[in-house]
């Protein structure tokens, strides 16, 4: 039985930029601080935002999608969000579609829910998405990395599934 696996996370380009602004932030929180001319300088807020700041650039730095398509099933997995693997079963899905994308067009990057239009969408910052389209009309949608290896899976095993 052939799968096709995946794992992506954000491009180097988006950490890079995500830790030059949160470092910034907390070297100009620094500075402002070290700069005060009163006595009573406050350190535990200082101390909090420096943690906070740390905190979300491991987030942004270890977050990944997992995604792993056989002929039984879809399974794929957001991590650090997600404990547990989600499981969309081939029999429930309508259609697939291999599309280029924009991901500003989702919102933004991450995992993006559109609760009205039964809509959902994993995007890390890719060109092409593939979109499964379930048979109660949700739609679900992942970022692809390698658009050429998913389409030539989805030829030889999904030929009556793809659109």
């Amino acid at each position: 039985m052939r799968t096709y696996q995946a794992t992506q996370s954000f491009s180097p380009k988006i950490k890079w930029l995500f830790t030059i602004f949160l470092s910034s932030i907390v070297l100009i929180t620094l500075l402002a601080n070290a700069v005060d001319d009163t006595e009573n300088t406050e350190w535990i807020p200082l101390i909090f935002s420096v943690v906070m700041a740390m905190a979300a650039l491991s987030i942004i730095w270890i977050t990944k999608l997992h995604l792993e398509i056989s002929e039984e099933k879809i399974s794929y997995q957001l991590t650090p969000f997600e404990w547990k693997t989600k499981y969309i079963s081939t029999s429930d899905i309508d259609q697939m579609v291999l599309k280029k994308q924009k991901w500003l067009s989702y919102g933004g990057l991450g995992k993006r829910r559109r609760i009205f239009k039964k809509k959902l969408a994993y995007i890390m910052n890719k060109n092409y998405a593939l979109e499964i389209i379930l048979k109660n009309k949700t739609i679900i949608t992942f970022s692809v990395d390698h658009e050429n290896q998913l389409r030539s899976f989805l030829k030889a095993n999904f030929t009556h599934l793809l659109k």
